[in-house]
């Protein structure tokens, strides 16, 4: 439970609201269950009613992991469309520091709050930790390789073969994502084309039940 907090909280979301919001979907399911029990419907109904009550709160809870990922890979995407300005920027000679502080310019409220602390935390401390607490804002594992080819140009200074190395990593970091995006419009193309028979299936499950309801039924009557 904490964990679901901490992810509706991230996502801008009240928690106390979002579960309210879950409770209204069960008392729907468990109104559904008094409905069936007063017009004396078949027993099938609660079985039915069961499958789509389960099936409701695991969509609804799995969305908001759902967007919980797709933010983190947002924030992904931010970053590598500022690092191509970061390049421009190291390509022309500004040290690593004023390369991040001119990044704020293009930076959302959330990118800005992470530099600001990112900045902070290099005042303070001059080694390589806060280039890897900086990466660890992000979902791929490039970013700590190249927050820490950034820190060894701060360390060692600048030159040609860590500018290289910099524009190597970046390159990486910008195919792995295209990569992830390719495979994740695979996956959405196979999940669409699998909903006609999902559906089928449901159905399929649906009259089955009937079916076999009914024939109980005749047989109690004979």
């Amino acid at each position: 439970m904490n964990k679901l907090k901490k992810i509706i909280e991230e996502l801008g979301l009240t928690f106390s609201k979002e579960i309210t919001k879950l409770l209204i979907l069960n008392l729907f399911f468990i109104a559904l269950v008094f409905l069936v029990y007063f017009l004396k419907m078949e027993n099938y109904y609660y079985i039915v009613i069961a499958v789509f009550l389960l099936l409701a709160n695991y969509l609804f809870i799995n969305s908001y992991f759902v967007r919980h990922t797709e933010l983190i890979y947002l924030h992904d995407d931010e970053m590598i469309a500022l690092f191509s300005y970061f390049q421009v920027f190291i390509g022309n000679h500004i040290p690593v520091y004023s390369a991040f502080t001119n990044l704020l310019n293009y930076s959302s409220a959330w990118m800005k709050e992470k530099i600001k602390l990112l900045l902070s935390e290099i005042d303070n401390d001059k080694s390589v930790q806060p280039f890897i607490n900086f990466s660890k804002n992000f979902q791929n594992l490039i970013f700590e390789s190249l927050l820490i080819s950034l820190y060894q140009m701060v360390d060692e200074g600048e030159n040609i073969q860590k500018n290289n190395e910099f524009v190597f990593l970046f390159n990486e970091l910008s195919q792995s994502n295209m990569r992830r995006k390719q495979e994740k419009k695979k996956r959405s193309l196979d999940i669409l084309s699998s909903f006609p028979l999902f559906g089928s299936g449901i159905i399929t499950v649906t009259l089955t039940i009937g079916i076999v309801s009914s024939i109980g039924g005749m047989i109690n009557v004979f």
